[in-house]
């Protein structure tokens, strides 16, 4: 992740004791540890895979750094971002583990995923070919009209298979997310994410140096994009911040 903008002020960057069994790295959110627990007293990723995730989070880390640091050893530091109101810019990641498997093969404008979370209508989805190479709709970018539980409805039609994966999208406004194992980007899954305390403010397209909002407009209905170089960025808003008397 990176910082995109501020609602506010100016970025406030502060040396805060950060703990980790291997590294933190530059990017990657970080969170208060478990209030009355071992980790009260420093930052550690805001990573859970449940709805822990990034409860009183703090903001980036700026270095990559391998803190070992206890409490009862001596604390660990690093700098972080950490002002309350900061946007930051969060990639789709489009890696293996981070993607999600077409269940159903089609050439229409619906499409099928097991377990695919409802009320994402307004949202988007990107067929890659991370799973398998040369996969059916690969560099396909459709916009969804509709979505029920199990399936969606999109702009326009697509061939797909069940070798086809996607990357999903999540509308403006959206609070269910999910970070990745490095909390450093958003993952996809079918399901809704566990995450209550992220918010989607805004979707991005990057293709080489072009990063643009994302708008049915310009963008519903793209075929062939650079599958190599093809970009998806969020920019999220914490809820739920360490430094936020009023969260």
């Amino acid at each position: 992740m990176r910082l995109a903008k501020l609602l506010s002020g100016e970025p406030v960057s502060m040396d805060v004791p950060v703990y980790d069994a291997a590294s933190l790295v530059a990017g990657e959110l970080v969170m208060r540890g478990a209030h009355g627990g071992a980790t009260n007293s420093y930052y550690i990723t805001a990573y859970t895979g449940g709805a822990g995730e990034a409860v009183n989070a703090l903001g980036i880390c700026q270095e990559t750094i391998v803190p070992t640091g206890t409490a009862a050893t001596g604390h660990s530091y690093a700098k972080c971002i950490v002002n309350p109101n900061a946007i930051y810019l969060a990639e789709y990641l489009q890696t293996s583990g981070n993607v999600i498997d077409v269940t159903t093969g089609s050439a229409s404008t619906t499409l099928t995923i097991a377990a695919l979370e409802d009320n994402i209508d307004g949202g988007w989805v990107y067929f890659t070919e991370k799973v398998a190479s040369g996969a059916p709709g690969a560099g396909s970018l459709r916009y969804l009209s509709a979505s029920a539980a199990g399936s969606a409805t999109m702009d326009s039609a697509v061939t797909i298979t069940t070798s086809s994966d996607c990357i999903k999208i999540l509308p403006v406004g959206h609070q269910l997310t999910s970070l990745d194992a490095g909390a450093t980007g958003l993952l996809s899954s079918a399901a809704a994410g566990s995450g209550v305390s992220i918010m989607i403010v805004e979707n991005y397209v990057q293709r080489g140096h072009i990063m643009e909002a994302l708008r049915y407009s310009k963008h519903a209905g793209l075929n062939s994009l650079d599958k190599d170089t093809t970009k998806f960025y969020a920019a999220i808003k914490l809820l739920d911040h360490a430094f936020d008397v009023s969260s």
